[in-house]
């Protein structure tokens, strides 16, 4: 919200909040708490979610089974080793005014002018990555895909925070070939453990830059990996 401000933008003028995942580092500023009660943090904005990610936190919320059930079988991932925080959709989600929620299909289609919606399910049961495209370039913003530079090297790394991880490291190694193969000027990952960026121009390889670097430092090091 600081740097929001320092950027001259009001809450009441985001227009629009696009969510990668339903997990409460992504959407724990959608609302916030005033006195007893969360309110929108963008009352004018509209937010768009994958479908079967919505319904399946509204079915774990309601503890409805045959909801949960159905939503799995949808993503064909199998069985997850864990889910959602509680209290996450009751708080981040459902005090949103439903008319401004906007539930896609995940299927690359364009949901906005230039914005595309990349299928990365694995960390959460739906999850996406979110493409921009402007004056011909092309930026990715992969949520959690990547936790860590070290995922570049190692795309079977896990964390713990994964619900369904064989599907996480296919996210993980599908990424990480379409980085390299198309002309991805801007590569964002979320956390590792502070946001971080890899560029890609032409045939440069889309982990040169900050976020490549710190993965060969950790790659190589045989003491761990130091924050940055």
């Amino acid at each position: 919200m600081q740097r929001l401000a320092a950027a001259g933008v009001a809450p009441e003028e985001v227009d629009a909040v696009l969510l990668t995942h339903i997990h409460s580092d992504h959407v724990g500023r959608n609302t916030r708490l005033v006195e007893v009660d969360w309110v929108p943090t963008f009352p004018n904005a509209r937010i768009v979610v994958s479908s079967l990610e919505y319904f399946y936190g509204l079915a774990l919320v309601a503890g409805e089974g045959r909801g949960i059930q159905a939503a799995r079988d949808r993503a064909g991932l199998g069985e997850p080793v864990r889910v959602p925080a509680s209290g996450t959709f009751e708080d981040s989600i459902l005090p949103l005014d439903a008319a401004k929620v906007r539930r896609i299909v995940v299927d690359r289609s364009e949901v906005m002018p230039g914005i595309r919606f990349l299928s990365t399910s694995g960390h959460s049961i739906d999850h996406a990555s979110i493409e921009l495209t402007s004056d011909g370039e092309v930026a990715i913003f992969a949520g959690d895909v990547f936790h860590h530079p070290l995922e570049v090297y190692e795309p079977d790394l896990v964390t713990t925070f994964c619900e369904f991880p064989a599907a996480a490291r296919r996210a993980r190694r599908s990424r990480r070939w379409t980085a390299r193969q198309r002309a991805v000027a801007l590569y964002s990952a979320a956390t590792s453990p502070s946001p971080q960026s890899a560029a890609s121009t032409g045939r440069r390889k889309a982990t040169d830059g900050p976020f490549a670097e710190h993965a060969e430092h950790c790659f190589r090091s045989t003491r761990g990996c130091d924050a940055r």
